[in-house]
């Protein structure tokens, strides 16, 4: 465990489940204090609230962080299932061929094999350097995604800038 790696952690809230499953249990409970305080310090967080959170089971935070760290399997099931027509797209929009979200802290990349034709659901996760927890190694991905239209086919792929733009993913429909 390098303890340093906790700056890098994305997204933030994930300090918490993971300084849970690290420290025991009441030295985690002391941290999960201390941090509410300095939370009410810098006026983040009322006073009178970091006092009364301090009485909210550790349990309970460390599974609502857990339940924010899953946000980008949900994100990838409301996509799929707009791609099989199975949840209803706002003001009536026509079954999408292409399905792009971001911000959820996770690259990901599927495609959906449906009649008439593939569709692909593309998240571009978070566009800063980070680390799913301190020791895994820091993703310095930049992703960028680029939609054409080639003689009336979709061709879609992602690159890593990072990475001199290596290709990453195609998708040709």
């Amino acid at each position: 465990m390098d303890a340093g790696r906790i700056v890098a952690l994305r997204p933030e809230e994930a300090v918490i489940s993971v300084l849970e499953r690290w420290l025991d249990p009441k030295t985690f409970r002391r941290f999960f204090r201390a941090l509410l305080r300095l939370l009410a310090v810098n006026r983040k967080l009322p006073a009178p609230a970091a006092w009364l959170a301090g009485f909210i089971s550790v349990d309970s935070v460390r599974t609502a962080a857990e339940r924010q760290d899953r946000l980008w399997e949900r994100t990838g099931h409301t996509a799929i299932y707009a791609l099989q027509e199975k949840r209803r797209l706002p003001h009536a929009a026509p079954r999408p061929d292409v399905v792009v979200f971001g911000h959820t802290h996770v690259l990901d990349w599927a495609v959906q094999q449906r009649a008439g034709g593939d569709g692909l659901y593309v998240n571009l996760g978070t566009w800063t350097e980070r680390c799913f927890d301190p020791s895994s190694p820091p993703d310095r991905s930049l992703p960028v995604l680029v939609l054409e239209d080639t003689g009336g086919r979709l061709r879609a792929s992602l690159s890593d800038l990072a990475q001199d733009g290596a290709e990453l993913q195609r998708f040709e429909a």
